[in-house]
């Protein structure tokens, strides 16, 4: 990478619990063949909206394909 160049970078977050302020300071962050960095994070997790949930059964013949759409 050239020096002054930007680099994207995608973080997952699965916070166990619900919590409107998380913080996450001094994240070690490793780059390989670059300087140690340290990350600092916030966001915040909301309750799953499951009333839209809904069960998919299925049904079919032994060696018969079975079809169904998803809306997701």
């Amino acid at each position: 990478m050239n020096p002054n160049s930007n680099l994207d970078l995608e973080i997952t977050f699965h916070p166990q619990q619900k919590d409107l302020d998380l913080h996450y300071k001094n994240i070690p962050c490793l780059i390989k063949g670059g300087d140690k960095l340290e990350l600092s994070l916030m966001g915040k997790s909301v309750d799953l909206d499951i009333s839209s949930n809904e069960e998919l059964a299925f049904d079919t013949k032994v060696r018969k394909t079975t079809l169904k759409n998803v809306t997701v």
